[in-house]
């Protein structure tokens, strides 16, 4: 599940370590969260604060691609036809009642709330036994995502994908971790053409020639997992298909270049190097982020172009997620405050998973047990959309066979 842009703060001024200073010639100053990491050129604290040369050079080239400026740019384009369009336009519908969940399977903090933990300033990185942890509850994504793949298929609505993943959350003893977080109402996102993310499951039935995007988290022993897909129904027209494959590389090559001490930079800049070579845009306006005890913390993950300072540390948890546009497009969400929907009605893909940075590479915790990165990590990109159901079983034995030497230094 990407995280907002909205909730992201500028956090460049060397990593922290000029915070006090910021905080103390912003006196009387209310700092607020910056929208696509650049500073707002008319704030206040913008007048009292000079930024650093990245914040400067991240206002410079970034404007045309945050939420703000990305579309101002370019010309207003011609209306959409609906009819013109090679899908279904899709708009929110009937949403059923929540499901509950036992008192027994262990909750977030939030499931009661509904309200988030807070996010601390810096990212965490996890010792040995936490990292355990995390394996598990990406395995366990994979498993139930895998369950609620099998039922993507025409005339099936995304009401029942949700019922069906709920279910198998319940008969794992897990807690879906989108489940009342902040309010959302069900237990999967489900994205259909032109949402772009964060949408709510419903009574519209599936129809040939539909993408779906399923993102599903689970939490499981105190940690989450998070992956999502996206799934052709029935067939699909072929620049449907080219942006599927498109989504599916820009993510497969950007956990290639994680590693240690590897700049997060490098994860946007790929992704944008690469949907622009396929003629794709970025969306900026959502992030990938850190993960672990808490569903959303740091590092932020820019998806877009970027000269971020941080680096990857040995056990860094975060997720990929980039959200893959077919055209430039802008973005609204609707009455229920959840869906993301294109205003133009542009089709978008995504594809995500949870890696785990390690001393040698990364390792993927919500892949195929099949899958294996060249990088030192135990995997990679699904091969297939709708590979059906994996067991945590089959994800041990695909790690069996590798280097014993790769193990965790820290701890």
């Amino acid at each position: 599940m990407a995280a907002s842009m909205r909730s992201v703060k500028c956090l460049q001024l060397q990593v922290f370590k000029s915070q006090s200073k910021l905080l103390a010639s912003a006196s009387n100053a209310r700092i607020p969260q910056f929208k696509a990491g650049y500073h707002t050129a008319n704030s206040a604290v913008s007048r009292r604060v000079s930024p650093c040369t990245s914040c400067r050079w991240n206002q410079f080239t970034q404007q045309k691609r945050t939420f703000f400026g990305i579309f101002k740019k370019t010309p207003e384009p011609e209306p959409v036809r609906e009819e013109d369009l090679a899908y279904r336009v899709v708009t929110p519908r009937n949403v059923s009642a929540r499901r509950t969940v036992p008192d027994s399977i262990k909750k977030p903090e939030y499931a009661v709330t509904g309200k988030a933990g807070t996010i601390r300033p810096y990212p965490v990185v996890l010792n040995r036994d936490e990292a355990d942890r995390m394996r598990d509850a990406g395995a366990m994504a994979r498993k139930i995502l895998d369950i609620g793949a099998s039922y993507v298929k025409p005339g099936v609505t995304t009401d029942f994908i949700d019922e069906k993943i709920h279910a198998a959350c319940l008969e794992n003893r897990v807690y879906p971790s989108t489940l009342n977080y902040k309010g959302f109402p069900k237990s999967v996102c489900t994205s259909i053409n032109n949402v772009v993310c964060h949408g709510v499951p419903d009574d519209r039935p599936l129809e040939e020639g539909d993408i779906v995007n399923v993102d599903f988290t689970v939490f499981m022993g105190g940690y989450h997992g998070d992956v999502s897909e996206t799934y052709v129904v029935g067939s699909v027209d072929g620049d449907g298909q080219r942006l599927i494959d498109a989504a599916r590389l820009c993510l497969d090559e950007a956990i290639k270049k994680c590693g240690p001490q590897v700049p997060i930079a490098e994860i946007g800049n790929t992704i944008e190097s690469i949907a622009r070579a396929a003629g794709f845009h970025v969306c900026p306006s959502f992030v990938g982020h850190g993960i672990g005890r808490l569903f959303h913390c740091k590092p932020d993950i820019w998806h877009y172009a970027n000269t971020y300072p941080e680096r990857m540390l040995p056990g860094m948890a975060f997720t990929i997620e980039p959200v893959i546009l077919e055209n430039t497009d802008s973005i609204f969400i609707a009455e229920d405050n959840w869906t993301v929907l294109a205003q133009r009605h542009t089709r978008s893909a995504q594809f995500e998973h949870t890696v785990l940075v390690n001393d040698f590479g990364v390792e993927v915790l919500t892949a195929f047990p099949q899958e294996y990165y060249e990088s030192g990590s135990k995997s990679t990109m699904p091969s297939s959309a709708s590979s059906g159901s994996s067991k945590s079983s089959e994800n041990k034995e695909s790690s069996e066979g590798h280097d014993d030497k790769k193990e965790w230094k820290f701890d």
